[in-house]
């Protein structure tokens, strides 16, 4: 076949992720804030393509008879191709898994033949015969017909094309099948992740058994202990078993990184086992009577999800503080936090390892930046994939001649990621940071929401980066009267026999009602309105089906109207907001923002909060845009600016509940950190 010709592609800039933010810009010749409005203009929102999903390319075992009639050599097993649409079914099967073989896998391929999409003949797969040997073992253990891999679901001949930016029908529809792939897994009931290191011994085996079980920590306090009657023996050998476990393949890997976490909670582990250990697998049980480990001949099938939670927690349980645990002393303390470190970077459990007020994306920068990738530019795909970006940048026109890490840095701006730009006690050296670091030392936080689900939506939305700042949009309040709620004695007929969400419901309507004596007669209506909602009237376990169903605004005015009534019932102070308005019109109240604990706040003086919200975007029938819900709320100080509309320094996490109908945001301007700014100038 001829191959396409054309200029070839420019060489890829080497990966600076270890440099400096000062030596970059140095090596450049150009400041800092210069370069990101560079890269800026290599963006793009992204465009997923729906109708690759909808004819998603399976490929499904023949049955005896069928592969028979369609072979020749009896020895070859044969897989026919099947076209779903996987909006609509998600019974398929999304493997996951090294394509270079492990030291203990045999790398012999072409005992499988794959129906060709475009002739429809049989021709031998690339991929090695022990790949579509275990995936089709647990195909027919579990009765799913069809698996999707990426090797056959996405075009892989380009016909030599080295071309950065191409425009050839086959560069073309590898490039659509890349930017869609972590959808595949998000959208699959059946994601699959083949590990190549075996369980060879019964003492692996019952260990890992032991540690799915959740039998090798206690719950204590706010953290975990090792059960006292474990010896620091056994200790050592489930160390060394989840270093082992760690060190595979699967778990280096950039791309199977983002598969592992778009496949969410239903990702499924495969790992083999000997031959003598298939009785003994079956004597481990959930508490429900159910296989531990499946029912999969030679394959050992738990979740991985559950691995990364049971072993996060007992490298937990092995420190106290900086300290080793006691029961592990007599093990070398540096090899010993070598080897939690490894195991913790590969299976680490964010719900454990971060805080409720920590931002999600940092850990998500490190845990990409050590995983390798063939491509180091691939990353940046990679990254906005796993963090649900709906802007993207175009890496292809960025390689040459940009920096791949002040790539990373705009990329994370561009999606509304926030850093704090406010006042600091004391300076920090961020010139001497990786852009990694950078992110997780300035990155917002403080976020007292709903957990790391919640706090991953808090972004702001039509971003632009200029030559002063970070442009955005939004509602700008300035801050009032200050209610006092430990002040305030709830009559008793308002707390008789309330519980759950009726408690919560007489709270809000008190606070309406204190309102409306205030005067405050528009933002006490909005929230007797709110009360109206079928939510109020609903068991606990009910809640999140209308959640589900509901707006945006409804599940943001919702979850903060939670936050007010607890702060109600805790005794804080609130504090009522009104919008600051472009002509400098006075308006009504229409917002409660809950203070911290023993804020000093005084009603005199000028004091501002910003909110924003806006819901994913789907609009479009042909593109998934990659988007989430966003929403913001925080104290900020208030500058008059040059341009873009108010100045806007981050100050501390302030919720709110907040009524804006009809009200049009404003452009608003984050001038950049003072540091990061002076970066090269």
């Amino acid at each position: 076949m001829e191959r396409f010709k054309g200029r070839a592609s420019s060489k890829p800039r080497a990966y600076d992720g270890h440099k400096s933010l000062s030596r970059i810009s140095r090596e450049h010749g150009k400041s800092t804030v210069a370069m990101l409005l560079e890269i800026q203009r290599q963006s793009a929102l992204q465009e997923k393509s729906t109708p690759f999903l909808k004819n998603l390319q399976c490929l499904s075992p023949l049955d005896d008879r069928a592969a028979q009639r369609k072979r020749r050599d009896r020895r070859k097993q044969c897989l026919t191709r099947v076209s779903i649409d996987a909006l609509e079914e998600h019974d398929y099967v999304a493997l996951s898994w090294t394509w270079k073989s492990s030291t203990t896998e045999d790398d012999t391929a072409g005992g499988y033949h794959v129906q060709d999409g475009g002739s429809g003949l049989f021709g031998p797969s690339q991929v090695r015969n022990c790949v579509f040997d275990r995936i089709t073992r647990y195909m027919k253990a579990t009765g799913v017909k069809l698996l999707w891999i990426d090797r056959h679901g996405i075009v892989q001949d380009t016909n030599g094309c080295e071309e950065a930016d191409c425009k050839h029908g086959s560069c073309d529809e590898k490039r659509t099948g890349m930017q869609v792939m972590d959808r595949v897994y998000e959208l699959s009931d059946h994601p699959v992740g083949l590990l190549g290191r075996p369980i060879s011994s019964i003492g692996e085996l019952n260990l890992l058994g032991k540690l799915l079980q959740g039998r090798l920590t206690i719950s204590h306090e706010d953290g975990f202990i090792l059960p006292p009657n474990m010896r620091s023996r056994q200790v050592r050998r489930v160390l060394a078993m989840l270093v082992g476990i760690a060190s595979d393949d699967w778990w280096q890997r950039g791309w199977i990184f983002q598969e592992n976490l778009r496949g969410a909670g239903r990702m499924t582990l495969l790992v083999r086992h000997s031959s003598g250990l298939e009785s003994a697998k079956q004597t481990h049980r959930r508490s429900d009577g159910s296989a531990l480990f499946g029912n999969v001949e030679g394959e050992l099938c738990f979740s991985s999800e559950e691995l990364s939670t049971e072993a996060t927690k007992f490298c937990l349980a092995l420190w106290e503080g900086p300290v080793l645990h006691p029961s592990v002393r007599r093990l070398d303390e540096e090899a010993g936090r070598a080897s939690v470190d490894s195991i913790l970077g590969a299976l680490g459990s964010y719900g454990l390892l971060l805080r409720h007020s920590d931002p999600v994306t940092p850990a998500i920068l490190r845990d990409i930046e050590q995983r390798g990738t063939t491509k180091h530019w691939d990353k940046l795909a990679i990254i906005a994939n796993c963090c649900r970006y709906a802007t993207r940048l175009k890496a292809e026109r960025l390689w040459s001649s940009q920096s791949l890490s002040l790539s990373v840095l705009a990329l994370c701006l561009l999606n509304g990621e926030l850093i704090y730009n406010g006042p600091r006690k004391r300076r920090q050296n961020s010139s001497g940071m990786t852009v990694t670091e950078y992110l997780t030392k300035n990155s917002y936080r403080g976020i007292r929401g709903l957990g790391l689900q919640f706090n991953n939506s808090c972004r702001l939305f039509n971003v632009t980066l200029g030559e002063d700042g970070i442009f955005s949009h939004g509602h700008l309040w300035e801050l009032g009267e200050i209610i006092d709620t430990a002040q305030i004695a709830i009559p008793y007929s308002w707390e008789s026999n309330r519980l759950g969400m009726p408690r919560t419901r007489g709270r809000l309507a008190y606070i309406a009602v204190i309102l409306l004596a205030a005067g405050h007669h528009n933002l006490a209506s909005e929230i007797k309105e709110m009360l109206l909602w079928g939510v109020w009237d609903r068991s606990m376990e009910e809640v999140d089906g209308w959640l589900s169903e509901a707006t945006l605004a409804q599940r943001y005015i919702f979850w903060m109207a939670l936050e007010v009534a607890t702060a109600f019932e805790d005794g804080r102070k609130l504090r009522l907001g009104r919008l600051a308005l472009e002509d400098d019109r006075e308006d009504m109240a229409m917002a409660v923002f809950i203070l911290d604990w023993g804020a000093k706040a005084s009603a005199r003086g000028s004091a501002y909060a910003f909110t924003a919200s806006k819901p994913e975007d789907t609009r479009s029938p042909l593109y998934d845009r990659n988007d989430i819900d966003r929403h913001v709320s925080f104290q900020v100080d208030v500058e008059d600016g040059q341009s873009g509309g108010p100045w806007l320094r981050t100050r501390r996490w302030l919720p709110g509940l907040c009524f804006f109908r009809g009200r049009p945001r404003r452009s608003v301007v984050f001038p950049w950190p003072e540091e990061l700014k002076a970066i090269g100038l």
